[in-house]
């Protein structure tokens, strides 16, 4: 039985390829790379839970960007960068939908940090957060407000400068002191030993 050009898969638009090679060729080269896929995933995701759901838009962001993608060329950097930027959607989804969202990271820093500082000596988590407390207690409004706009709720940087109708370059200079004084402020503090508060 012979096919007719008219029965004949036909390509998808930008690739040579016909659809069910293309399909084909894009589900082997998924699942060829899914450790690294589930690694990225696991490392970079907002909770564990979520992992599944990341390789599965994962995947759907590779078939659509395969049609207009080389594969044959090597695409584990592609499928990493998509991974990471998938997580990172994740994150900040899962942030705004959190209302506690600041204890939800303490918990999970907590949970990674506590056995390495135990080995090593180091700080605890919440001599660092006990120290950074205070640091931010010596801010003016001006930098806590920038702080809280950005870290807390997610606003970009050059809307806090529209709205603080500032230069865009001086907010981001202004940010990065903001971050500098705070780093040597709690290293300081904990040099010079934690208060009790």
């Amino acid at each position: 039985m012979s096919i007719s050009p008219s029965s004949a898969p036909s390509p998808l638009p930008g690739s040579s390829m016909p659809s069910s090679d293309l399909d084909r060729l894009v589900g082997d080269l998924f699942m060829a790379n899914e450790d690294l896929i589930r690694y990225v995933a696991m490392m970079n995701a907002p909770s564990l839970s979520l992992v599944d759901d990341i390789v599965q838009e994962v995947y759907v962001k590779f078939a659509q960007r395969a049609c207009v993608r080389d594969l044959e060329s090597d695409v584990r950097p592609l499928l990493r960068k998509i991974t990471h930027d998938t997580a990172v959607d994740m994150w900040t989804d899962y942030l705004r939908s959190k209302p506690g969202h600041l204890a939800l990271i303490y918990e999970r820093l907590a949970s990674r940090t506590r056995e390495r500082d135990s080995a090593t000596g180091l700080a605890s988590l919440e001599d660092e957060l006990t120290a950074l407390r205070l640091c931010l207690k010596k801010l003016t409004e001006r930098s806590l407000f920038i702080l809280k706009k950005h870290y807390e709720e997610g606003v970009p940087l050059t809307e806090i400068a529209l709205e603080l109708e500032m230069n865009i370059n001086t907010l981001y200079y202004h940010a990065d002191r903001i971050r500098s004084v705070l780093k040597s402020c709690v290293e300081n503090t904990l040099n010079s030993g934690v208060p009790d508060v």
